[in-house]
């Protein structure tokens, strides 16, 4: 029985990049719906500018542009090959309205589960 060694690569390690970059972007992908939500991106402050070519969202790609400036981070859509696709970038304060409400929603319903039992 072969075993491999330490130092080949492994499947597991190419992930991280990926999920690190789609957390700090903010993407939301849907695929199977054709949709993609960009929601409240930050940039680390080591960078000022990234720019995302060819971003497959189901059948389509997108070409995404984030700038950077002081704490906030936005986001252009500079290239858009697709079918049908719903693309939804709200802004800093629909990002924090919609915040406030998911967790108002989530204490409302822990209050009312309380008490019902």
């Amino acid at each position: 029985m072969l075993y491999p060694v330490s130092c080949s690569p492994q499947a597991w390690a190419s992930g991280p990049p990926f999920v690190i970059l789609t957390a700090v972007l903010g993407l939301k992908p849907d695929g199977s719906s054709g949709e993609l939500r960009i929601v409240n991106p930050r940039l680390p402050e080591f960078l000022t500018f990234l720019e995302v070519r060819d971003l497959r969202v189901g059948k389509s790609l997108l070409d995404l542009d984030f700038p950077r400036q002081g704490d906030r981070t936005s986001c252009r859509v500079v290239g858009r090959r697709c079918e049908d696709l719903a693309l939804s970038i709200p802004t800093d304060e629909i990002s924090r309205a919609l915040d406030r409400i998911l967790i108002s929603t989530a204490r409302f319903k822990s209050t009312y589960a309380k008490s019902l039992s």
